[in-house]
């Protein structure tokens, strides 16, 4: 497990920032993805200076391996069609969230996808990444506590 602290966290994304900067690209949008999309996109929003920003809430239902659904759950706020949207999510794994937003708004909209961390799994890759991890839970500073054991967890249920 992966256990990544606040000041991580922020240097992390002023890293993904200057990797965005660096490409010369301006969004009119950011489109940040819940739960943790929201905290990389505000912090952003801040670093690129870009204050349109929305929210969009999938829910990745998980049958087995082979048969993952994605559901919409609410938003987002779109502008006109033709809008330059950069889609934000703190990591990609197996990149079924963003493919979703990418096949429902890509004829619409010009999207480039941020993420703090790639996995490296599956085939999307995105625009810009902070950086890639391995292919371990990884324990985002704004989660609960980890649970000390086994009887802890079963208590937080």
């Amino acid at each position: 497990m992966i256990r990544l602290s606040w000041d991580q966290f922020h240097k992390d994304c002023e890293v993904l920032a200057e990797n965005i900067r660096k490409s010369g690209r301006e969004y009119d949008k950011l489109l940040c993805i819940t739960r943790g999309g929201v905290f990389v996109g505000g912090l952003l929003g801040h670093l690129l200076s870009i204050r349109n920003i929305t929210t969009i809430a999938l829910k990745l239902y998980e049958f087995d391996q082979q048969n993952q659904v994605v559901e919409q759950l609410s938003g987002p706020d779109l502008p006109l069609p033709g809008t330059r949207m950069l889609v934000v999510d703190d990591m990609l794994d197996s990149g079924r969230t963003l493919s979703y937003i990418v096949d429902k708004y890509g004829k619409d909209y010009d999207i480039d996808i941020a993420v703090l961390y790639d996995k490296g799994n599956g085939d999307l890759r995105a625009t810009f990444t902070a950086r890639s991890i391995p292919d371990e839970w990884v324990w985002f500073p704004w989660e609960p506590p980890i649970p000390e054991s086994e009887e802890e967890a079963k208590d937080a249920l």
